[in-house]
This record gives structure tokens, C-alpha cells and sequence, in this order.
């Protein structure tokens, strides 16, 4: 199924007890093929797992290659296939609701904010890990599956499946091939550049028309209040093209004046980490300058370039 990798698995669950954790952890490291492990091992266990669990009822879960307890920002072409798997019989069970989470391209005009895809992926309380690599003793290869809790800040105990064995020239070619994994872009284990102003635009732009759509019925006009003169100059892009992203939207009008706008776009930034920022956009109601927490969105963003100022 097309573009798969790019959706969050938001899993309002039914609750069912009687399932027995710990054996329903692999332990049959030499399964004869990794074709025939994923199809009847792998697969219809999360599927049972995330489907009927009560600890994961109503939990936003997240499929992501991990090495250890990190999120590398490349995924391997056999990793990306495990995860298509995955999420392709996610999709097939009922009683999921999915939200799609696309990987970010530039602006596609959109007529209205109908058209957009929502969901809110910033609650994610699971990682559902897929941990894909050759030994370095025998040089066989491993599928490793694991559950982080990311509130408690630990592995689920319980929760895992795991393969090893011989792999056939095909998954040593794609486990070789290696590129950015843009579905996790805007995130903090891969952040926006600052040389993409455009992408990180449409980024939070979407978001925002999604909190708009929900929390607003009224006639939409926007003012774009510009950052503080001082701003980096991705941040002044970056909501100038907001704007005109928004402007777009036939339910939405822009204006530069802000005593006609009822709603109000106004931006922040934060230091993270060293080059590491997070930019917030944030809407508010003309009215009391109250803000409105369904319009909110926020991405990381790395600083390259020597001169970030205008």
C-alpha cells in the first residue's frame, strides 16, 4: 500500500484481558525463513497486541526503526518493509482508528480545509521499535521488535518478538540501502533545516488548518503577526509562507491588518540543544488575546547557516 510509512497509529482500543505477556515473546531465534516469520509470527502478534491490550487502549503509538533506545534519522530498505508489513495489516483491522502522519513534501494547493488529512500526532505514547541489523560474530541477521513506554521511560516488559538467521542476498542489498526517513521529519530525531523554510512551512501550516477546522466555525480571517526583528531569518520565512499557505484555503482570508483579523498567528522560538530549536505557532482570538490550544503546533528545527538574521 503506497505511502504507508507515513502514518501514526492513534489506537482507541477495546479493552480485552487474558493475554499472557511473556509467552507471547519469540523464542525461536532460527525461524527458517523471515518472509514466513513476519507473515505468521510477527505481524498477527502487534496486530493482537495493539488490537486487544488494555495498556495500549486510546494510546498514540508510533512504528520506528530504532538501534538501541535511539531513533536514527535513515531507515534501511528492509526495516522500511518490515514497517510497511506492519502497518499494511493495521490498516486491515477494525476498530483502529489511524492517523496518518504524511511525510512532508512542498505546498500542494488546497482549496479547502476539508482536503487536508488530520490527527493529532504529538501525544505519541509508544514506540513500537523495529531494531534490524547483522552480528558482528556470525554475521547473521537480526529483527528485533520492542514496545518504549515514552512517559515512563522504559521498555515494555512483555512486549516483543524476535528473529535470527541467514539472510538471503535481497535483505543484505536493502538492509545496505540506506536513506532519510521523512516521515519523521519535523521531529526532534529529525529536525527541519533551516534551509527549508518551505517544507517546515507546509509542515506547520497543515497543522494549524487541522486546530483551525476543529476549533473554529465562524468566518476564518488571519492576521500573521510578524516575528521580533531579531528572529532568525527561517522563522520570518517561515511564517510569511504560512500566510500564504493559509491564504490558499477558501475558508481562510489573510489580512496584513490586524484590527480586521479574529484570529491572530503568533510565533516563538526555543533553544533545545546547542544548534536544536523548537519554533511554536500559536493562534489566538482577537478577544482577549485568549489562545486557542487546538491551534497550536510546533516542530524542531536545526540552525546551519552561519548567519541566521536578516
Amino acid at each position: 500500500m503506497a505511502g504507508t510509512t507515513g502514518f501514526i497509529l492513534l489506537l482507541c482500543l477495546s479493552a480485552c484481558a487474558g493475554i499472557h505477556e511473556l509467552d507471547e515473546i519469540d523464542r525461536r531465534p532460527d525461524h527458517p525463513a523471515l518472509e514466513i516469520w513476519l507473515e505468521e509470527s510477527l505481524v498477527p502478534y502487534v496486530v493482537q497486541q495493539l488490537s486487544r491490550h488494555p495498556r495500549f487502549k486510546g494510546q498514540p503509538v508510533l512504528l520506528v526503526r530504532m538501534q538501541g533506545e535511539n531513533i536514527p534519522d535513515h531507515i534501511d530498505d528492509l526495516t522500511k518493509q518490515i514497517r510497511d508489513k506492519i502497518t499494511d495489516a493495521l490498516l486491515r483491522e477494525n476498530g483502529l482508528t489511524i492517523v496518518w502522519r504524511p511525510a512532508i513534501k512542498a505546498w500542494h494547493h488546497q482549496r479547502s480545509m476539508g482536503d487536508i488529512a488530520c490527527g493529532d500526532d504529538r501525544q505519541v505514547r509508544y514506540y513500537i521499535g523495529i531494531d534490524t541489523g547483522l552480528s558482528q560474530v556470525n554475521r547473521k541477521l537480526h529483527v528485533k521488535v520492542k514496545a518504549l513506554n515514552l512517559i515512563e521511560h522504559k521498555w515494555v516488559s512483555g512486549f516483543g518478538k524476535s528473529w535470527s538467521g541467514v539472510p538471503t542476498p535481497q535483505q543484505l542489498e536493502a538492509l545496505g540501502h540506506m536513506h532519510p526517513d521523512d516521515y519523521l521529519l519535523g521531529m526532534r530525531p529529525r529536525p527541519f533545516s533551516d534551509r527549508q523554510p518551505d517544507l517546515l512551512a507546509a509542515y506547520l501550516a497543515r497543522n494549524l488548518s487541522c486546530g483551525l477546522r476543529q476549533g473554529e466555525s465562524d468566518e476564518l480571517i488571519l492576521h500573521v503577526r510578524p516575528p521580533a526583528p531579531a528572529s532568525p531569518r527561517v522563522i520570518n520565512t517561515t511564517m510569511k509562507l504560512v500566510g500564504r499557505y493559509l491564504a490558499r484555503f477558501k475558508e481562510v482570508e489573510v489580512t496584513e491588518d490586524p484590527t480586521r483579523a479574529n484570529i491572530t498567528l503568533v510565533s516563538a522560538v526555543h533553544g533545545i540543544d546547542k544548534e536544536l530549536h523548537q519554533v511554536w505557532i500559536s493562534a489566538r482570538r482577537r478577544q482577549g488575546e485568549i489562545y486557542l490550544p487546538e491551534a497550536e503546533t510546533e516542530a524542531y528545527l536545526v540552525f546551519e547557516r552561519v548567519s541566521r538574521t536578516l
